[in-house]
């Protein structure tokens, strides 16, 4: 790694990359040289980086309790334990709640509840198998996002909210397969966490300190669901509770 003699090697990943691109704009087959050697060495860096990600969040979520899933397709496939990382998408809710609200002429529309959740392998053995599987580019934050939680409801004549539906989905690229089990499990930690703000469940959001204040205050405050149809983040709760395990996976 001649080419790398003048750099830190604990230097971020982006700072390599910045340096790339601009021997790459330089354009002579020396720079052009080094820019690849930096390029090869962001990668590298950026796996370690993930890495040291990866064990922050399993400090931070292994209390929470794992699931046992399956990854991968075909001959390509590992199962073992996971820890979950929920991570509720404000934007994703306002941009089509907004939307299909002006959209709506009598104040009835639909709309959804989109929460991502991030597995995390609990174990190095584990993480070195789901790596051999899936891109190491889609575990930058230290965690794969597995799993999709959808949660659909409408909205009736601009009063009230009804729920309508609840799915589990995966990304083509991790393909996660849940079993009846697994799908219990991650049914009753939402639940947990939308009713019980005292598990402290880390926040997705730096403004919160927890994930409980963080969907609170975004559906019932800031989005105003509260004041315009009595929502309370029970109701999902409670709707969470009357699906079936068996449909979720």
């Amino acid at each position: 790694m001649k080419y790398l003699k003048r750099f830190n090697e604990e230097l971020k990943s982006q700072t390599y990359l910045s340096a790339a691109r601009k021997l790459k704009k330089m354009g002579n087959p020396t720079s052009l040289k080094r820019a690849a050697a930096l390029t090869d060495w962001a990668g590298e860096t950026e796996l370690k980086e993930a890495i040291t990600n990866w064990k922050k969040e399993v400090e931070e979520y292994s209390k929470f309790g794992s699931i046992r899933l399956s990854i991968g397709e075909g001959s390509n496939i590992y199962t073992g334990n996971f820890y979950t990382d929920f991570t509720f998408d404000g934007f994703a809710f306002e941009d089509n709640y907004e939307y299909e609200k002006g959209e709506s002429e009598d104040g009835n529309f639909s709309s959804e509840i989109y929460i991502p959740v991030g597995i995390i392998p609990t174990t190095k053995e584990g993480l070195d198998k789901c790596l051999q599987i899936i891109d190491p580019e889609y575990f930058t934050n230290g965690f794969f996002w597995g799993i999709h939680i959808m949660i659909k409801f409408n909205v009736i004549n601009g009063e009230r909210i009804e729920f309508t539906g609840m799915s589990f989905d995966s990304d083509g690229d991790i393909n996660a397969k849940l079993t009846s089990n697994a799908a219990f499990k991650l049914k009753e930690l939402l639940y947990r966490l939308l009713t019980d703000k005292s598990l402290n469940y880390p926040s997705s959001s730096t403004e919160y300190t927890n994930e409980y204040d963080h969907i609170n205050n975004f559906l019932c405050a800031e989005m105003g669901l509260s004041s315009d149809y009595g929502f309370e983040l029970k109701d999902i709760a409670d709707y969470i509770q009357t699906i079936d395990k068996n449909t979720l996976m």
